[in-house]
């Protein structure tokens, strides 16, 4: 008994001393994905340093909106501060899991808050500028990265109402409508401006805009290689202009990292958790814009072209309801910054508008975490009962496929090493990870492999599912991924009147404007309002 008693004491000493000079503390939180753990250093009451030490968010949301939580934490001692926008689930579960090693430090449980607290507003001594850019995306940011480079001597202003940059773009997986790349060059694809322009003839845009669609990107990749952003992973064939950033690797994460560097290196001065308000205009010509950051502050960014590039309007439901009915009711998996901001002003100010019921409706993102999916070379697409069912409505459903549907399309690999996707050995122990119905799927399987063997028509052309292979698959949603309808624009980008005249001083690029295309051609444009904005500055001094 006494040598218990001594072990007893020893062990509550050691355990003692342990706790005094222990100054790091674990913390845990749930992000977005799954649980965020941090370490904390914490020394007489104060936070010394912050460490993730385990996380499975979004890489292009984590490596942006972690050290700027981080930091304003460590500036303000505490938790309690306003969480990054454009990635709250992830602030909430940083804030959360300090709060947690705070506690166990001994010090008083913080009060964490999911929203941000609404500021008191203060207006401030108005900007002056040569060229304000309103949104950070990726027609903005290639907005303002070449109006440098066209007049290095002009003073740039970018403003983003979220806290990080570079909108939908950073999650893209493929940078298509690229030619004349050095991918497809150094495999032997010889694609030329003829195809290019035939490939788009009927896409929708003038004569005008598509020559100069075709004119830009004939000189994008090398454009992005001189910043360091290369696109090396050509895929789909001889015809195709898809582009990765690597064989391995998605190409928005690259692309937009670059633009971000390439920007601040430059000397576009960058303001976040700035929103574009008002535009401001005298004798018909827009000199400036409103604005208002997160710490209350609103002014006047007055200057002498302004460019939009706030994106679409997906993120508004009430937009959405007004000019895509269709698409109600439906997730989107685009940015929380696509509100489509400027469309009311557009329609107060007799600009021409266009397209504005055309949407793009992309067939599977996962229900987990809104990422778009799929790709495989066949899969099937059920519901809960194991039958196949089209895409593009409101209901929960669920990708399938096979090992070589996995292994014949990137973004599956990528999902299924995330752990995104239920791997089984057999159809029926697949079913029961997903919660389908055994019975129904097994049949659905075994009916289309009937139809293949057999050569049923509208089979021919299809290939048999292996169910003796390893099987993947995830709940998925359909999912309103963009609209592509908005302001119109000309081939300088310059925004257009109902009547069809120019609105001088403002330039528009991307998804706020109607765009045949997608991500390069926001980036394309982008570079052309830059240009345009600073030569026309060239043109007045």
């Amino acid at each position: 008994m006494e040598e218990i008693a001594i072990a007893d004491v020893a062990e509550e000493t050691a355990s003692t001393d342990v706790a005094e000079e222990n100054t790091v503390y674990t913390g845990t939180g749930n992000g977005y994905i799954g649980e965020v753990k941090v370490d904390v250093t914490i020394e007489n009451g104060t936070i010394k340093a912050i460490e993730v030490v385990e996380e499975a968010e979004t890489l292009v949301i984590a490596e942006r909106a972690i050290p700027i939580i981080v930091n304003r934490i460590l500036e303000a001692n505490s938790p309690e501060v306003d969480s990054v926008t454009g990635a709250t689930m992830t602030s909430f579960a940083i804030k959360t899991a300090v709060s947690d090693a705070m506690v166990q430090a001994g010090l008083e449980k913080p009060t964490i808050t999911f929203a941000n607290a609404e500021k008191e507003q203060v207006h401030i001594e108005d900007v002056n500028t040569d060229i304000v850019v309103i949104g950070g995306g990726p027609s903005g940011l290639s907005a303002a990265i070449t109006a440098k480079q066209t007049s290095p001597d002009a003073q740039v202003i970018l403003v983003e109402k979220l806290d990080i940059l570079s909108g939908n773009g950073k999650f893209d997986m493929n940078f298509y409508d690229l030619y004349n790349s050095k991918a497809q060059l150094d495999d032997g694809i010889n694609y030329t401006k003829e195809m290019f322009l035939e490939y788009k003839a009927t896409a929708g845009e003038t004569p005008e805009r598509l020559q100069v669609w075709a004119d830009t990107t004939e000189t994008l990749d090398a454009w992005l290689r001189n910043m360091g952003i290369q696109l090396n992973g050509n895929y789909g064939g001889e015809t195709s202009t898809n582009h990765l950033a690597e064989d391995n690797q998605f190409a928005g994460e690259v692309v937009q990292a670059g633009l971000e560097k390439n920007a601040y290196e430059i000397g576009v001065d960058i303001r976040t958790g700035t929103t574009g308000g008002d535009l401001i205009i005298e004798d018909d010509r827009v000199v400036g814009v409103k604005v208002n950051n997160n710490q209350g502050e609103n002014y006047n960014i007055l200057a002498q072209n302004v460019i939009i590039a706030t994106g679409g309007f997906s993120y508004n439901p009430e937009l959405v309801e007004k000019y895509a009915p269709h698409a109600v009711g439906l997730p989107t998996s685009n940015a929380k910054g696509a509100t489509g901001d400027y469309i009311k002003q557009f329609e107060e100010l007799e600009y021409a508008l266009g397209n504005m019921d055309n949407t793009r409706i992309f067939p599977t993102i996962l229900s987990k975490n809104y990422n778009l999916t799929g790709g495989a070379d066949f899969a099937f697409i059920v519901n809960d009962t194991g039958v196949t069912t089209p895409t593009g409505k409101i209901g929960q459903l669920y990708y399938i496929t096979d090992q070589k549907g996995h292994d014949s399309f990137y973004r599956m690999q990528k999902h299924s090493a995330l752990g995104y996707y239920e791997i089984a050995s057999s159809v029926e122990e697949l079913a029961e990870k997903l919660g389908i119905d055994v019975a129904g799927l097994v049949a659905t399987v075994e009916e289309h492999n009937n139809n293949v063997t057999n050569g049923v028509e509208g089979f021919e052309n299809k290939r048999l599912f292996n169910v003796d292979d390893t099987l993947y698959g995830a709940p998925v949603m359909s999912a309103l991924h963009m609209t592509k309808g908005g302001v119109l624009t000309n081939e300088n980008s310059q925004v257009l009147k109902a009547d069809g005249t120019v609105v001088d001083g403002l330039y528009a690029a991307g998804e706020v404007t109607v765009q045949s295309g997608g991500y390069s051609q926001s980036v394309v444009f982008g570079k052309v309002a830059g240009q345009q904005a600073a030569l026309t500055l060239a043109s007045e001094n």
